[in-house]
């Protein structure tokens, strides 16, 4: 078998196992939403219950390492090394699968930023509180008034 053969099938391999590392996980992760928020239409007892048993899994954080966080990681890592060394031809044929290709590149580049964005935030808030997030961002903008003034 000549190299370029085996490395067809290795891409196309890896093409597959990026693509399904990122539906698979997130189909599951969301399955999994919809089913314990459901019983929140049942009460808000048994939907704490449900929150109480989801959270005192057995090894949950190992759990969710290899079934969500590192499947999600390989995706976009993988997925950006794919577009970096994709060549568009979306100005020279453009073709509306030439521009979906390129739209989708560009938006999984956006989502990732903007996910990054929002967990660091969140992360920040729930540090410091509310109040004290929205006024390290007003000290941050040089808008925070001290008080008494």
């Amino acid at each position: 078998m000549s190299a370029t053969a085996a490395d067809s099938k290795t891409s196309y391999f890896l093409d597959k196992l990026q693509s399904l590392s990122g539906v698979i996980p997130i189909g599951a992760f969301l399955l999994e939403h919809f089913w314990s928020n459901s019983y929140a239409l049942v009460s808000v007892q048994k939907y704490n219950d449900v929150s109480v048993e989801l959270q005192s899994i057995p090894w949950r954080i190992i759990v969710e390492a290899c079934v969500l966080w590192l499947p999600i990681l390989f995706h976009g890592f993988y997925g950006i090394y794919i577009w970096w060394m994709g060549k568009s031809n979306a100005i020279g044929h453009p073709w509306m699968a030439n521009w979906l290709w390129v739209l989708q590149r560009w938006t999984g580049i956006i989502a990732r930023a903007m996910h990054l964005f929002a967990t660091t935030s969140a992360e920040r808030m729930l540090q410091l509180g509310k109040q004290g997030a929205l006024a390290e961002m007003d000290l941050k903008r040089g808008t925070l008034v001290p008080a008494g003034s």
